[in-house]
């Protein structure tokens, strides 16, 4: 795990900044230490702030948050823990996530708790823009694919409905269509 994607799940994990930066500067390799039950090995003398009862916490938090950790590799700053945790609750190995990113990747991500489309679309230009583990294929006319257009417009009626408005006119959704399509 490089030391981003290490800042990244120490602080989805609530961490303080200062228990990041005395983790990261001491033991950037804690996840393997931990993994490998070599807890011993960590002397807590080198982190300032930490003592042996924080020390116990952030190893729970760890421990029991381990099998996500290969996300924030996979998708960097792009998802936080809670959506690592729906990620793997709904698609238990990260190769039925690229399936179904590559299927349908705007209906995968609205599914999930939380993630609006404004959010799954950020969350996909950002993927496809660099290189990730997941060999994200999107086709290159993927701004006009079906998929975005549909999950687009759900969530365009959806937000109309969640206003207090029970329909909406063609010419208002195409209008807010512009808005959200660039």
């Amino acid at each position: 795990m490089d030391i981003e994607s290490l800042r990244s799940f120490l602080s989805s994990i609530s961490l303080t900044n200062n228990q990041i930066n005395e983790i990261v500067r001491e033991y950037p390799n804690i996840i393997q230490i931990l993994k490998e039950n070599r807890v011993n090995e960590i002397d807590i003398s080198k982190l300032h702030g930490i003592g042996p009862y924080i020390l116990k916490v952030i190893e729970r938090k760890i421990n029991s948050n381990l099998s996500y950790t290969e996300f924030p590799e996979v998708f960097g700053e792009f998802i936080n823990l809670h959506i690592a945790k729906q990620l793997k609750e709904k698609y238990k190995l990260l190769s039925e996530i690229t399936r179904e990113m590559n299927k349908n990747p705007y209906k995968y991500l609205c599914s999930l708790d939380g993630i609006s489309f404004k959010t799954a679309d950020s969350i996909i230009l950002k993927l496809s823009k660099r290189g990730n583990q997941l060999d994200f294929n999107l086709p290159s006319n993927f701004m006009q694919s079906k998929d975005r257009c549909t999950q687009g417009i759900l969530f365009l009626l959806n937000q109309n409905e969640m206003s207090g408005n029970t329909n909406m006119s063609i010419a208002l959704l195409k209008k807010t269509t512009s808005k959200i399509s660039t």
